[in-house]
Formats: structure tokens, C-alpha cells, sequence
């Protein structure tokens, strides 16, 4: 390119950069992008225009916006005051979903404390603690029902009230890296508490003197609580589904804005305190007062947790690069003639899941409800007496965990053995091969979806799915280990064999796929026997403790069901769950097994550098891209 043409196509650019240069108020991320263009420039200068003055004149520019972005550090202060103005209502902004969902699960707990309590007062005592509820009964006997907030001095109850509410936060933040799940968990629990602190008033007819005295401080404390599950979720996020970024780079970035959300909470945490330690204690302050705190403290929340951040970065593009790399891809880009690893096999069938969330939850949610119910019919109770119910919390389970003490959970793995058909039933034998045949034709039906340029043989497709199934399952009806285990790490080879039949792929041979796999490839069909075992146990433990637990719980206190039902129904919810999870564990390593039928047709027959051999010399190439 002549050097004139160079300028008159960048000189507009230059121009505005110099503008912002001269600015007051200077964007860093604005400064980042405008010194990657100076540089290209200056790069691109260097090669073609070494003796020319447009090279020095865009080395000072380079120079000037560098010193701009890095030389000058901010004041403290002036960092502070864009945390809260902007980096926080900007994660706020584009995390509203999760925030809707955190929300969301605050009034689901609440509502279900409350309900449990008016069907069971006892459920009071073993949320709340027998000394607390005895303590408040004796308060609302002598006529001061809130005297709890008059008990200690006002500066040592400041210091317990916001350790205690800054630890509970912390919790719940750190818990997020149990895939989002350990937010979740802890959300519920303390909105159930809320619910039964609740209800324990309203039953005595306290309903006026609770609202004015604990929403004083409660209106902040329980709404930073919505934004501390929030920062527990996306922290999870990066773990559980990270997009077009690595795992680990997600996690950092997810991590990095999770930690600024749970930090944003800290001043809040400090003010309900405040309130809580200094001015709730006055319950004989007028209600006008009362509540026009309470209205201010929500105006708060809502005014910067909310309407700012909506009004500050709605119909905006994201302005910070790495938000955009965090968003994953509309679409689904895979190639047959893609060679995948053992982990990317992993993220591809994440983001497939992902992006088919709705309509695989729903299939594997009835398929479920539709097994256990012919199992019902022809087995009565009989199947779900083999389950064994366990109702460990989170943090017990945490605990035996950290002293090494699995008694209780290696009991978990009996009712694996129980979908696995342990008793050797028949019945169970042909249910367990319908259900496998049903979701392994479900699975390759949408995963066929991306190639229709594949025809498909339709009666391939079913016959040959239950022929698996069938196959498969009966294996587990014989007591040898050692077989069971090598159908297990050879199953992705037969249901590469099914892929290719059912899409007419004859081109390679079971044989020759079976001996790459024993040979260099072993390593990805390990890879995806370990996942499938690695994903069981941890879909065991997800649904022991503590999902079961509130489950069956919420069953029984809320339905007066006799002692037999309530029994039943407990272990019917637990087969529902092992069922469930096993449903989705089978969609995902039928995915993973898809996909490296692909990789080994392409290392085996190596389509791809063939046609790349073919079509050299047909493409040229100007300045190294290639045209027609």
C-alpha cells in the first residue's frame, strides 16, 4: 500500500485518538483498544515505511496513549469510586439472569419455611434452635417479643452481628466452586429460616411490630444476601459451563467478578448492622420513622443493584473484551473431520447440553417419571425398598469429607447397584434396556440434527439402539466384574458402530477402531470411562445431601400422609433422582462417544489432509490469504 493511501485511511482515527488523549475523564478499556490500533499501525509502519516520518510520528503516538493507560497510577480513591460506579453495576448488568434466579430462589425458601411451619410447629425448633424459639416465647410472654435486639451493648453487638453476617456471605461466595450448587444450597436454607422467623411472628398475631422492627436492617441484610448468592453462582459458572474459554481461563474471569460482587456487599453488610445494633433496638420509635428507614433501605438496593445499572448499560454493547470472550457461541461449530481430545470431547458435549438445556431436562424428566411408573405396575413397591434415603446437610458431608470419614457414604453407592440391577431381574433387565435404547435414540437424533447433510437410516437407527441396549444390559445380569467393567471402556466403539450405520458411514472398520483405541488412542476412551464414573458420583453426592433432604422434608411436613406413604414416598423420590441422574449422565457420554467416532474416522481415514493434499496449487495466496 502507498504510504499516502495509508494515511488517508487512518487519519480520521488518529485523529479521534488524539481527541481522547486531551480528554479529563479517559476510559481504560477505550485506551486499551486504541493502543492496539496504534500499534498494528506503528507494526505495519515499521515494515513498509521505515524512513518516513508517518513512523515517528506514530511511535509518539503509541507513546502517548501507553503513558496514558500506565503511567499515571489513579488515586485510591478514584479506583474505589469506579468499583462501585462502574464495575459492579456492569457485573450486575450483565449477570441480571443469575441475579433473577438468586432472587427468585429467596422467595421459593421463604415461602416454603413459611408453609412448613403452619403444617408443623415443631419444624421451628429444628431450623431456628429450641433455645432461640424458648427465648422469643418468654420475650413475647413479658410483652417486648423483639427484646433479642436489647440483649448486648450496642458496639458488641455491631462486631458479633456483622462477623456473623459477613461469615455467612463469605459462605456462601466460597461455596459457589461446588458448581454454583453450594450457593444454591445455602440460599435455601437461610430463606427457609427467614420463612419460619416469619411465620413465628405472624401465627401470634406480631405481624405489625415484626415488619417495622426487623425490616429496619433486614430490607439490606436480605437483599445483600440475594447479591452474595449471586456472586456464589457466577463463581461456580466458569466451572459448570465456561463458553468459548478454557475451563480454567473462565474460571479466573467468573472468579475475578464474583469476588467484586461479594466484596460491593461488604459496606451494605456494615450499614444493616449498623442499623441493626444502633437503632433497631428502639421498638418504641415511631412507626412513621420505622418505616420510612425500611423504604429508604429498599430504595437502596433497588436503586443500585437495579435501575443504575439498567439505566447505565442498557441496549449497550459490552464494553469490556473479556465479557464478550465470556459469551459463549449462538451457534454449535464442529466439523466430522474435527480430531478432539479427551477434554475437548468434554466441553463440546457441555456446550451441545447447553445449548439444548430445556428440551434434555424435559426428556430426561420423563422418561424417568414414565420408568419408574411401569416399574410401579408390574413391580409394585417392591423396587424402590431397595433404596437407601440419606439426608446428610452440605456441611456434615463437608466435614466427613475433611476427616475422612466415608462410612456413611460409601452406603450411597448401594442404590447405584440398585439402577444397575444388583438383584438381576428380569423385569428390571428389559425396563433398564428400554430406558438406555430410549434416550440413546433420543441423543442421536438431536446430535444428528447438526449433520443432515448425513442421510440417516431411520430403521437403522431404532433397531440398532435397542439391539445395544438390550446387549449392554445384559451383561449386568451376570455377576463378573471384569466383564462389566471392559463392556463399560468398549461401549464407545459399539456406539460408534451405531452412529455409523445409522448415517451410513461404511468406510471404517469396527476392527481398525478397536485397535487404535487399545493402541495411541487409549488414552480418550479412558478419559471417557473415567468421566461417566467421575460424573455417577458426584450426581450420588449432589442428590444424598443435601437436594434429597429438602426434598422429602418439604413431602413430609407438608402433606399429612400416613406413616407407610410418607415411607414410599421418600424412597420414591430418591429412585426418582438416581434415575434422573442417571439419565443425564447417559446423554452426556453418549454425546462424548459420538463425538469420538468422529475423531477416529478422521485419524483413520484422514479426509482432511487428503483434500488439503488435492488442492494444492488450486488456491493462491495475496499477502498470505488465500483467494480464489
Amino acid at each position: 500500500m502507498r504510504e499516502r493511501k495509508f494515511v488517508n485511511q487512518n487519519i480520521d482515527k488518529w485523529a479521534q485518538i488524539e481527541r481522547n488523549l486531551k480528554r479529563m475523564q479517559k476510559n481504560p478499556e477505550e485506551l486499551r483498544r486504541e493502543l492496539i490500533q496504534v500499534t498494528d499501525d506503528l507494526a505495519y509502519a515499521r515494515t513498509f515505511y521505515r524512513s518516513r516520518s508517518i513512523r515517528v510520528y506514530l511511535n509518539g503516538l503509541a507513546q502517548s496513549v501507553y503513558q496514558s493507560l500506565y503511567a499515571r497510577r489513579k488515586p485510591v480513591w478514584k479506583s474505589v469510586k469506579s468499583f462501585f460506579q462502574y464495575d459492579v453495576p456492569k457485573i450486575i448488568y450483565f449477570s441480571r439472569m443469575e441475579l433473577l434466579v438468586s432472587f427468585l430462589l429467596l422467595i421459593l425458601s421463604v415461602g416454603i419455611g413459611i408453609l412448613s411451619t403452619a403444617k408443623d410447629a415443631s419444624f421451628a425448633n429444628s431450623i431456628l434452635g429450641s433455645d432461640y424459639v424458648k427465648m422469643t416465647e418468654e420475650n413475647i410472654k413479658s410483652g417486648n417479643p423483639l427484646g433479642v435486639y436489647k440483649n448486648q451493648d450496642q458496639l458488641s453487638m455491631f462486631y458479633s452481628i456483622a462477623r456473623n453476617n459477613l461469615e455467612v456471605g463469605l459462605k456462601v461466595f466460597l461455596f459457589g466452586l461446588l458448581a454454583s450448587y453450594g450457593a444454591v444450597i445455602l440460599m435455601l436454607g437461610n430463606g427457609i429460616a427467614l420463612g419460619v422467623f416469619i411465620y413465628f411472628f405472624y401465627s401470634r398475631n406480631l405481624a405489625t411490630e415484626f415488619n417495622t422492627t426487623v425490616w429496619m436492617h433486614g430490607s439490606i441484610e436480605i437483599l445483600t444476601l440475594v447479591i452474595e448468592t449471586l456472586a456464589g453462582i457466577l463463581l461456580g459458572k466458569g466451572l459448570v459451563y465456561p463458553g468459548t474459554m478454557s475451563r480454567s481461563k473462565a474460571f479466573a474471569v467468573w472468579g475475578r467478578r464474583a469476588a467484586m460482587l461479594y466484596l460491593a456487599t461488604i459496606p451494605f453488610v456494615l450499614f444493616a448492622a449498623f442499623i441493626e445494633s444502633f437503632l433497631t433496638r428502639y421498638t418504641e420509635m415511631p412507626n412513621l420513622l420505622r418505616l420510612l428507614l425500611i423504604f429508604s433501605s429498599v430504595a437502596l438496593m433497588v436503586f443500585y443493584f437495579i435501575w443504575y445499572p439498567i439505566k447505565t448499560f442498557r441496549n449497550k454493547i459490552d464494553p469490556d473484551t473479556e465479557e464478550a470472550e465470556m459469551k459463549a457461541d449462538s451457534g454449535f461449530e464442529f466439523s466430522t473431520k474435527n480430531i478432539l481430545s479427551t477434554a475437548q470431547m468434554f466441553n463440546k458435549s457441555l456446550q451441545f447440553i447447553g445449548l439444548h438445556f430445556k428440551l434434555i431436562i424435559g426428556f430426561c424428566f420423563g422418561i424417568t417419571f414414565l420408568f419408574l411408573a411401569f416399574d410401579f405396575v408390574v413391580q409394585n413397591n417392591e423396587y424402590f425398598k431397595q433404596y437407601k434415603v440419606f439426608t446428610l446437610d452440605i456441611e456434615t458431608m463437608l466435614a466427613q469429607f475433611m476427616a475422612l470419614n466415608f462410612t456413611e457414604l460409601y452406603l450411597v453407592f448401594g442404590n447405584i447397584g440398585v439402577l444397575l440391577n444388583a438383584n438381576n431381574s428380569l423385569v428390571l433387565y428389559a425396563l433398564n434396556s428400554i430406558l438406555m435404547g430410549s434416550i440413546l435414540l433420543f441423543t442421536f437424533h438431536i446430535f444428528h440434527s447438526y449433520f443432515k447433510q448425513l442421510e440417516i437410516n431411520k430403521l437403522a437407527s431404532v433397531a440398532y439402539a435397542f439391539v445395544l441396549s438390550f446387549g449392554f444390559n445384559l451383561v449386568f445380569l451376570q455377576n463378573y466384574f471384569i466383564l462389566q467393567i471392559l463392556t463399560v471402556f468398549i461401549s464407545p466403539i459399539l456406539l460408534g458402530f451405531y452412529v455409523d450405520q445409522a448415517l451410513k458411514i461404511k468406510n471404517i472398520s469396527i476392527i481398525e477402531k478397536l485397535k487404535l483405541l487399545l493402541g495411541n488412542s487409549n488414552k480418550r476412551i479412558s478419559g471417557l470411562a473415567l468421566i461417566l464414573f467421575v460424573q455417577l458420583i458426584l450426581g450420588t453426592f449432589f442428590i444424598v445431601s443435601p437436594f434429597s433432604s429438602l426434598s422429602i422434608s418439604f413431602v413430609q411436613l407438608n402433606f399429612d400422609f400416613s406413616g407407610e406413604l410418607n415411607e414410599f414416598i421418600s424412597e420414591y423420590l430418591m429412585a426418582f433422582l438416581m434415575v434422573f441422574m442417571l439419565s443425564i449422565s447417559l446423554v452426556m457420554f453418549f454425546l462424548q462417544s459420538m463425538f469420538l467416532n468422529f475423531t477416529l474416522n478422521e485419524i483413520l481415514s484422514a479426509n482432511e489432509i487428503t483434500e488439503g493434499i488435492e488442492n494444492i496449487g488450486k488456491n493462491k495466496k495475496v499477502y498470505g490469504i488465500e483467494t480464489e
